[in-house]
């Protein structure tokens, strides 16, 4: 089949603009520096076969994991566990009874809604501009309580119009979205606002992107660690294995070649090593989908250069990105095939309560585990009748 030149750089240009905001929103609302997401986000943008109509749960899902690894055992530990889920990825094949529970009726749904949960309480910081920390959902909510709830306006208005341009362009305008990311959209246009409103020299009353120092994390300067002995251990495994979920997201629900394993493992191992930061994602075994990446990732670097990466865009723009696109992940209409027997429903719920109470990650393993067995159980129920 001859390849569709035009669909490709079209394609391309959906792929840089999305990972263009999606980039810059990991930094801002994540710790990871802010060349290196971009760096980051260009080599996925060659390597990953990212379209349109394709779900972006795997890299908001790495985001919302990798954000609490940093949290829990810091920049260095979360490095390992990126590269371990490559190496999960690259020596499993392709494991076809995780995958049955995975793409089971219980845990895609619920995930979804865990994860636009976590996020939404997390995120909430930058976008109300309270200054509040901790490691999960539990820490997040003490923390605001203790600090009240005094959220900075300015900040609030624009988040809030990242919010209805996100909401609103894909439905006015769904060729245009498509060419376009909205995720750009929100972004450029709060980007360009802010310049109107709040001149440079002027004072600044709410928290921006400053000018990032060209600093890239890799394997040689991989040096924060927290060191709590056997737990960090623990956390770094636990990360590890549910960041390697998110690449069998990715990878999809389809039997693959065992090359996709590998390719898509090797990537996982080597992009956190150079760069610091992976995205899930699967690699395009295509040399034209490659060749429109690297179109891409030019268009990545030239919005990278013309804004120095979005200098004095308003964090709370970045916050309402990451919220506004992880509820957009969800499918209500499956979310009913989580209610079809005693067994799901508890399965939902336990998914729900860890990833709430403990962290996204114990939740995302629990459920992928707990899917799993069951779906193996059915599988044996039916050959013995």
């Amino acid at each position: 089949m001859q390849y569709d030149y035009k669909q490709g750089l079209l394609n391309s240009i959906y792929k840089a603009t999305m990972l263009s905001a999606f980039a810059v929103s990991i930094s801002v609302c994540s710790g990871y520096g802010m060349i290196t997401c971009v760096i980051a986000a260009a080599f996925a943008a060659v390597i990953y076969v990212i379209k349109p109509d394709a779900s972006l749960l795997p890299l908001f899902l790495g985001y919302c994991i990798n954000l609490t690894a940093i949290r829990y055992t810091g920049l260095g530990a979360a490095m390992i566990s990126m590269m371990l889920a490559g190496a999960f990825i690259l020596l499993s094949g392709k494991v076809s009874s995780l995958k049955k529970g995975i793409f089971g009726p219980v845990f895609l749904p619920t995930v979804m809604l865990s994860l636009a949960l976590v996020i939404t309480v997390i995120n909430t910081n930058e976008y109300f501009g309270i200054e509040a920390s901790g490691k999960n959902v539990v820490e997040m909510l003490t923390n605001y309580h203790s600090l009240g709830f005094h959220p900075n306006w300015r900040g609030i208005l624009y988040g809030t119009i990242v919010m209805v341009v996100m909401i609103t362009f894909p439905r006015k305008f769904k060729k245009g979205s498509k060419i376009i990311s909205p995720y750009f959209w929100a972004v450029i246009i709060t980007y360009l606002l802010n310049f109107a409103l709040v001149p440079k020299g002027t004072v600044e009353t709410f928290e921006m992107i400053k000018e990032p120092e060209f600093v890239i994390y890799s394997i040689k300067n991989m040096t924060d660690i927290d060191n709590n002995g056997i737990s960090t251990l623990l956390y770094i495994l636990l990360f590890a294995f549910s960041l390697a979920v998110c690449y069998i997201l990715a990878l999809g629900e389809e039997e693959k070649n065992n090359k996709d394993y590998l390719y898509t493992g090797a990537a996982g191992i080597l992009t956190p090593a150079l760069f610091g930061y992976a995205l899930p994602g699967k690699v395009s075994r295509k040399s034209e989908d490659m060749l429109m990446g690297i179109v891409s990732a030019v268009i990545i670097f030239a919005f990278a250069f013309l804004t120095k990466c979005f200098t004095r865009l308003p964090v709370s723009s970045c916050a309402v990105v990451m919220i506004v696109g992880a509820w957009q992940q969800i499918k209500w209409g499956k979310m009913k095939d989580a209610f079809s027997g005693a067994v799901n429903i508890i399965t939902f719920f336990a998914i729900i309560i860890l990833s709430l109470l403990v962290n996204i990650a114990a939740g995302v393993l629990a459920g992928a585990f707990i899917c799993s067995v069951c779906e193996k159980i059915r599988e044996m129920k039916k050959e013995e009748n």
